[in-house]
């Protein structure tokens, strides 16, 4: 950007001629280069914000020309309930009911990221109903992996997009309450999210742990005050998560397939946008999601690296019992000794 605007122009120079009153030309200029953010987070944010406003922009167009139109779109028919889940995982699913909503057909490839290991991304969209479908491999156990999400106060510290987030209510080690703060990218602001989760221990019939999440009509504890505070909210429709442990030599290793699906049209921030369509989705989650994804393997990798890490020291602690539940299930020795 210098050598085009001001071709053999040095750099004292050039600071000289803008710097502020009273701060040395070099030293002003060192302070604002220090400033500019990290290059990956800075292209992140820009390409995020660039579809976001696209995002939006389309909605808008969209959302007119609907209220425009002489007739309205006959609704089809929600297949999410009626796809069946793959053959193999049919024992689970005829325990648990949700498992029935991945579902096998319909999802569209997003994305595959690569490193630091596979994540393949999938997505489906019917009707302003947005599904997404992580599936991948994890070097880890069962018991940490969930530790990640479990342990709820420690997400901030490795969720680029979290900037606040708390376990309100247990109700044994397999059931709780919590809530959180989502902070993406410029533009979108922060909005809230109330969960109720439950950990169904599978592993005799199916050998799996399956995790089922959503947002409920009426959330059965407090609310930590930034949640109080903020007024817009992503409500999760259902989020099911199969943790399967694989037989291999050396560490542990688990098998993840998780499934989240969203009402766009409750979420307030995009104006209702049932017309938002599937390819601008999948342009934002590849941008963010190997962003989240590195974040999330490092945190495992440094959270169990040593015996005084936050993490760690959770899971060997143990207070509700459910860490040892799910390794005496699963067999799993732990990544990192007490």
């Amino acid at each position: 950007l210098i050598n085009a605007r001001v071709g053999a122009m040095s750099v004292d120079s050039l600071a000289g001629s803008i710097h502020p009153a009273g701060v040395a030309p070099a030293r002003w200029l060192e302070s604002s280069i220090e400033a500019v953010p990290a290059p990956d987070t800075l292209i992140v944010t820009l390409l995020f914000a660039a579809c976001i406003t696209l995002a939006l922009l389309y909605t808008y167009v969209a959302n007119l020309h609907a209220q425009l139109s002489a007739s309205l779109d006959e609704k089809m028919p929600d297949t999410l309930a009626e796809a069946l889940f793959t053959e193999d995982n049919a024992g689970a699913s005829g325990m648990v009911p949700e498992l029935l909503q991945i579902g096998a057909e319909g999802w569209t490839l997003a994305a595959e990221v690569q490193e630091p290991s596979l994540l393949k991304v999938y997505t489906k969209l019917h009707d302003g109903v947005f599904s997404l479908r992580l599936v991948c491999e994890i070097d880890a156990g069962i018991a940490e992996i969930m530790a990640l999400p479990r342990e709820a106060d420690l997400i901030p510290t490795w969720h680029p997009f979290v900037s606040w987030a708390q376990v309100e209510r247990l109700r044994g080690p397999l059931e709780l309450w919590a809530d959180a703060i989502t902070s993406p990218p410029w533009p979108i602001p922060e909005h809230k999210v109330l969960l109720h989760a439950r950990l169904l221990n599978c592993m005799e019939h199916d050998s799996s742990f399956v995790c089922i999440a959503r947002t409920p009509d009426a959330f059965d504890a407090p609310v930590g005050a930034p949640v109080a505070a903020c007024k817009r909210e992503i409500p999760l429709e259902l989020g099911v998560c199969r943790l399967m442990p694989q037989a291999v030599p050396g560490a542990p290793r688990t098998s993840v397939d998780t499934m989240f699906r969203l009402d766009l049209t409750r979420i307030s921030y995009l104006g209702g946008a049932k017309a938002l369509p599937q390819w601008l989705m999948n342009m934002v989650l590849y941008l963010v999601l190997p962003f989240v994804w590195r974040h999330a393997l490092k945190a495992i990798t440094d959270g169990f690296s040593h015996a005084e890490r936050p993490l760690a020291k959770r899971v060997i602690e143990d207070s509700s019992g459910v860490y040892g539940l799910i390794r005496r299930s699963t067999g799993q020795s732990p990544m990192l000794k007490a």
